[in-house]
């Protein structure tokens, strides 16, 4: 993605469900883009709510980009909750 510097381009990501994509497109614009975690976040959550493993997944991610480039990133996603097993 980072080869489409051009304001014109579009990039198009997606999976089956288009849930890893939005995460992906998420983490993407935060970290690279720089663009506000809640404009991300709200474009994120209009697809998919992060499922408890997607959240940690964000978190690692951020929490990686923190260390490597001396950062503050902080997400205000939240997991989606699931419903107990009976």
């Amino acid at each position: 993605m980072a080869q489409e510097n051009s304001t014109d381009d579009k990039v198009l990501t997606h999976c089956k469900l288009n849930w890893r994509g939005a995460v992906f497109t998420y983490l993407y614009r935060i970290t690279a883009l720089g663009e506000s975690e809640l404009l991300a976040k709200q474009d994120l959550l209009a697809i998919w709510q992060p499922n408890q493993t997607w959240f940690q997944f964000i978190n690692t991610v951020i929490d990686d980009f923190n260390q490597t480039h001396n950062a503050q990133l902080v997400t205000s996603v939240t997991p989606q909750v699931e419903p107990l097993e009976q």
